[in-house]
């Protein structure tokens, strides 16, 4: 199996892009406001928005971890790509290996 590096950025974009979608990113649940007739109603109801908030906030991250991942994954094979086809042309030209010279 080929990794394309292209297809590692195409993936993070996806993932950044359900992130913008979701209007996740910096988004807060307030159900503090107003009188719901119960205290324990209001308290369960701010436990609640607050739990759905830092819930909200850490798939934010987990998603810009998996989006950044992806990134540095293209880019180190980017870098392996070059680096061997650089040594191997360079093993080629100066010691004929891969010419069929047997040298």
């Amino acid at each position: 199996m080929e990794v394309q590096p292209s297809q590692l950025r195409e993936a993070a974009d996806q993932v950044d892009a359900a992130v913008t979608a979701s209007g996740a990113a910096g988004w807060r649940l307030d159900l503090s406001g107003g009188d719901v007739g119960d205290d324990e109603l209001a308290a369960a109801m701010v436990s609640f928005a607050e739990s759905w908030t830092d819930g909200a906030a850490q798939l934010v991250e987990a998603s810009e971890g998996i989006a950044g991942g992806l990134r540095v994954s293209a880019t180190y094979y980017e870098l392996v790509d070059t680096i061997v086809d650089t040594g191997f042309g360079w093993l080629s030209e100066h010691l004929g290996f891969g010419t069929g010279d047997g040298q």
